[in-house]
């Protein structure tokens, strides 16, 4: 599996708004030096979420953690339709196959419809600053919540799961303290420890290209935070990632080793969850042997490599951060079909996803843009084509398509980037070294 990307952040001049766009990059398919799951593994809780309107074709990972739910990242399931304007995906256009190591639908049997979508509610996908004017003609900037914050989101379906599907284990605050610790611990650059799993039916190359048929694993190096946010911020004006070394909402992965060819040769890259791979599992052993599902994979920065960059972390949503808000959605029913994040104005079809966040942070900071529709309306799904810029930060999920053309192309995205990079010069808000991401979708 290779790393997930974030889209393109961009900053833009205002007193109080989003900073820019993550542009949605493609959701794509495996882990990036994976190994096939074979059949007497039992991965029986590790799902794939597909879209009905594209022959069910594969957008991200997910794991059962209940008969009737699965999880998932946020960042899935809120896609970006035009600048600075979100909208979730609506049940009706999802499914979500468990059951079956296999891309390819088999069974129709492995199918099951969603009828709820929940997002948390301080879900941002990008950086949100409030910058202020000085009266000296300066600029004051705060970074009020990073990129794919709060990333993390849960599915019920129409059914409950066969009995033979199996419920993966989550990481509740205190083992997610423990993992931490002992993790942590293992940590050396000179000798890196293979002490995390990570699965899902991603892309395999480090471009962020191809789908694999099967599903695959790998082991990666967890990263203590205060070496990722050294890795990923030290030295930044501005933290659109990480706000600090003691950041407790994401987890931090790298490569273990470098791949080689069949002649030895360094292919200089290593294992990493990739397109494809975003909402699937990062898992880890306890003392005791047990597996627990300790994040979710959510997105990396953008280099050259898109994924299996052996410097630059990817980083997962911190499941024990979130396992309280997790319970209390799971514990019952949802009032309406989707149950939006902040970022999204309230509608009488969408749920406002008001209440309390759990331990993941506020909501948002009341950033609400005025131009977000009041009304649900259909995304567009029609064609999920893999996709990615090296200059932008970009999830792990399919670019989303225009009804006449492929894609939302690359051109125009990055028209769109060219645009607000100018709004971003003539604001004098933006400074050498800061990075964008991307995550590991496919829209």
């Amino acid at each position: 599996m290779l790393r997930k990307n974030i889209c393109a952040v961009a900053l833009a001049a205002s007193t109080l708004l989003p900073a820019g766009m993550v542009t949605a990059a493609p959701v794509g398919g495996y882990v990036v030096g994976g190994d096939p799951v074979l059949p007497s593994e039992n991965y029986g809780w590790m799902a794939s979420l597909r879209l009905a309107p594209n022959q069910l074709s594969h957008l991200c990972g997910a794991t059962v953690i209940d008969r009737r739910w699965v999880l998932t990242a946020a960042h899935c399931v809120v896609h970006e339709v035009e600048d600075g304007v979100f909208q979730v995906v609506p049940p009706s256009a999802l499914n979500v196959m468990v059951g079956s190591n296999y891309a390819p639908v088999e069974d129709p049997g492995t199918l099951y419809t969603i009828t709820h979508v929940v997002v948390h509610p301080g879900y941002t996908p990008n950086p949100v600053l409030k910058i202020v004017q000085n009266s000296d003609g300066t600029q004051t900037v705060d970074v009020l919540s990073t990129a794919l914050n709060n990333d993390v989101a849960l599915l019920r379906v129409g059914r409950e799961f066969a009995s033979t599907i199996p419920v993966v284990r989550l990481a509740d605050s205190n083992k997610a303290d423990e993992l931490d610790l002992v993790l942590g611990q293992q940590w050396s650059d000179a000798a890196r420890p293979k002490n995390t799993r990570v699965s899902g039916w991603g892309s395999t190359q480090t471009d962020g290209t191809g789908m694999s048929d099967r599903l695959l694993k790998t082991d990666l190096s967890f990263v203590p935070m205060d070496e990722c946010f050294q890795r990923l911020e030290l030295g930044n004006e501005w933290n659109f990632i990480l706000d600090s070394p003691l950041n407790r909402t994401k987890l931090c992965t790298l490569p273990p080793e470098v791949i080689r060819d069949a002649e030895g040769s360094s292919l200089e890259h290593g294992a990493d969850s990739c397109k494809g791979d975003s909402g699937g599992p990062l898992r880890a052993q306890d003392q005791l042997g047990d597996w627990y599902q300790l994040g979710i994979v959510s997105g990396g920065p953008v280099g050259k490599l898109t994924c299996g960059s052996l410097a630059r972390p990817s980083f997962y949503t911190r499941v024990g951060t979130y396992y309280d808000w997790i319970t209390q959605q799971v514990g019952r029913l949802p009032e309406h079909p989707i149950t939006a994040p902040d970022i999204i104005s309230d509608s009488p079809n969408s749920g406002t996803g008001s209440g309390d966040t759990g331990d993941g942070g506020t909501s948002g900071g009341g950033t609400t843009p005025d131009n977000v529709p009041k009304d649900q309306e259909t995304v567009d799904l029609s064609r999920c084509n893999a996709a990615v810029d090296e200059d932008a930060i970009a999830h792990t999920n399919c670019s989303l398509s225009g009804a006449d053309a492929g894609s939302l192309s690359w051109q125009i995205l990055m028209g769109l980037l060219a645009l607000m990079l100018y709004r971003i010069w003539r604001a004098r808000a933006w400074r050498p070294g800061d990075k964008a991401l991307i995550h590991k979708s496919c829209e």
